[in-house]
């Protein structure tokens, strides 16, 4: 992982992050997130591909490793790591293979003292195998969203899902599940989700013949509703838009 800083209009590399405990094949840096002086680095295929994710944290002019995280639970083969968001004490971490049935599922740690404990795992409601459910989350106040691109929508084979749930101490409670209102076969909503207050955005890359496009939700009475769908004013079959996303 390669640190930047901004010095005038030109960024520069100023530093270099590597896993404290290097294996061939781990997916170092596959997924990270960062908040102040905390950054956290994911390992997805660490140890027989069960994943792990280390905690590091910035003094001085230097990043120091501070803890490793792993599943409770861990199985070969989970990805745990696939996906990861911080906010405050939490961190979620995605892991978009692991049981029940493979669908995946996101793991809730929180920080007390210097440690960080898991406090929850949370799987899908009638998930199933290759549902990629944890594939991307994201957390902004006591909203955790997850997306789970390969979730079937009714007889749409792939064409994807987002979950919404409530993050109240230490427990964590499912709001709604999210489709795209002109969903199809294949569209992989839900490869990237982005929220910032009341905004929720849920990515469909290969909508549209691969075209992509964004879709937004907004919380209105508390429910979260669909209120608009992005596409690149110049785009193209197979260009991916909606891959990724990120706001603030």
């Amino acid at each position: 992982v390669y640190v930047f800083r901004k010095h005038g209009d030109a960024w520069h590399s100023v530093d270099k992050i590597v896993s404290p405990y290097p294996q061939k094949g781990d997916n170092f840096g596959r997924a990270l997130a960062v908040q102040g002086n905390l950054l956290v680095v994911t390992a997805r295929k660490n140890s027989d591909e069960k994943g792990a994710a280390y905690v590091f944290e910035y003094r001085g002019d230097s990043w120091f490793h501070k803890a490793n995280l792993e599943a409770g639970d861990s199985a070969d083969g989970d990805y745990f790591g696939q996906s990861v968001a911080v906010q405050g004490d939490v961190i979620t971490i995605g892991a978009r293979n692991t049981n029940p049935n493979s669908a995946g599922g996101f793991y809730v740690f929180r920080k007390s003292g210097d440690v960080w404990t898991e406090i929850a795992k949370v799987t899908p409601l009638n998930g199933k195998k290759n549902d990629h459910f944890g594939f991307t989350i994201a957390i902004s106040g006591d909203i955790i969203t997850v997306g789970a691109r390969r979730a079937d929508s009714g007889d749409l084979e792939d064409a994807g899902a987002a979950y919404v749930y409530s993050l109240n101490g230490d427990s964590v409670t499912l709001v709604t599940r999210l489709t795209a209102g002109d969903a199809s076969a294949f569209d992989e909503f839900g490869q990237s989700v982005a929220i910032a207050g009341d905004v929720l955005a849920v990515g469909a890359w290969k909508d549209n013949d691969k075209q992509g496009s964004i879709y937004l939700f907004s919380q209105k009475g508390g429910r979260w509703i669909e209120t608009g769908r992005i596409t690149a004013s110049d785009g193209m079959k197979n260009d991916e838009f909606g891959f990724s996303l990120a706001a603030f």
